[in-house]
């Protein structure tokens, strides 16, 4: 279950940008029912240099 996905790019000549994850995981056996809840929320930032485009950084960080 994806809940969020997104990233925030400031664009400045010289410039970072995040890239922010929330992703629940649950795993079900037929069986055993519910066998894993899992929850991986992140934000990764990834620093730009001035001979970058953000549409490849963007592409990188993914």
């Amino acid at each position: 279950m994806l809940n969020e996905w997104y990233f925030s790019v400031n664009l400045n000549w010289v410039s970072a940008f995040n890239f922010d994850t929330n992703t629940d995981i649950l795993v079900y056996s037929l069986e055993e029912g519910r066998l894993l809840a899992k929850n991986i929320a992140e934000r990764d930032v990834v620093d730009e240099q001035a001979n970058e485009s953000p549409q490849n950084n963007i592409l990188r960080a993914y």
